[in-house]
């Protein structure tokens, strides 16, 4: 995939059951590839790469990802076998250039 080496990248998004249930996580820089961002070693957020928003902003928006607010039944909603799909997102791009969905293994569900 030479999108890897190429590509900048300034955000990964991060999507939870559906792509309508979405977090950007705004990594502070733009990098002039994914592997550039993956070899420059540990990358501290404060703020859970909520952007300009507070520390406590970013937990909650993270933590809705997961569990709406409202959610009543924390096991059923946050259990094993679901899956997540990750996107890389470039600088210039409102889509995702990538998605890799990590879930169980095939026979594990």
């Amino acid at each position: 995939m030479s999108a890897f080496n190429t590509v900048s990248i300034s955000a990964l998004t991060l999507c939870y059951k559906t792509l309508d249930n979405c977090y950007t996580y705004e990594l502070g820089a733009t990098y002039t590839s994914a592997q550039s961002l993956f070899s420059s070693g540990f990358i501290r957020s404060l703020n859970m790469g909520y952007g300009s928003g507070t520390a406590a902003e970013g937990k909650k928006a993270w933590t809705d990802l997961f569990l709406p607010p409202g959610t009543a039944t924390w096991y059923d909603d946050f259990g094993m076998g679901t899956e997540v799909a990750i996107a890389i997102c470039s600088g210039q791009e409102s889509t995702p250039s990538a998605v890799r969905t990590i879930g169980p293994a095939s026979g594990t569900a």
